[in-house]
């Protein structure tokens, strides 16, 4: 399904399904406020509208003692990553000349990270859609199972 709609005839491209990343601004910066550097987020399913940009761009963000954020932006429709990776890759090379956006295509069940790799984890509608399928209980629940794994506690 998502692969198709990420390669639809552009009608409704982009479309904003719950919230932009201004909504949720003030909870990371309360959540992030007293994170050490190297302060880091995984985006779980980031979609065609990812939180990514807009959270490292966050200059409140960057000024708390942490410093910036890097963001690993994920989802499974490689397309859709491809293009994110593209137009990432457009974007002005930020002060210090390193950009703090990974978009990666994978699985939300089965993350690739190190345990304890990530200050924060966000999801925006990848539970609520996986919630649809016959097996959405046990997919929600390794989604969780490995977003914990990964936070740093």
């Amino acid at each position: 399904y998502w692969e198709g709609r990420y390669r639809s005839d552009g009608t409704d491209a982009r479309w904003e399904w719950y919230f932009d990343y201004s909504t949720i601004a003030p909870l990371v910066r309360d959540l992030l406020g007293d994170v050490p550097a190297p302060r880091a987020v995984l985006e779980i399913g980031c979609g065609d509208r990812p939180l990514a940009p807009a959270m490292v761009g966050d200059e409140d963000l960057a000024a708390q003692p942490g410093g910036p954020v890097d963001v690993h932006a994920i989802d499974f429709a490689e397309g859709l990553i491809r293009e994110l990776r593209r137009e990432e890759r457009q974007r002005p090379v930020p002060v210090g000349g390193r950009r703090r956006v990974c978009y990666e295509c994978m699985d939300a069940r089965d993350l690739r990270y190190a345990p304890g790799m990530f200050s924060l984890v966000v999801d925006k509608g990848t539970i609520d859609a996986m919630l649809c399928a016959a097996d959405g209980f046990e997919n929600a629940h390794r989604i969780i199972s490995e977003a914990c794994r990964t936070l740093a506690v």
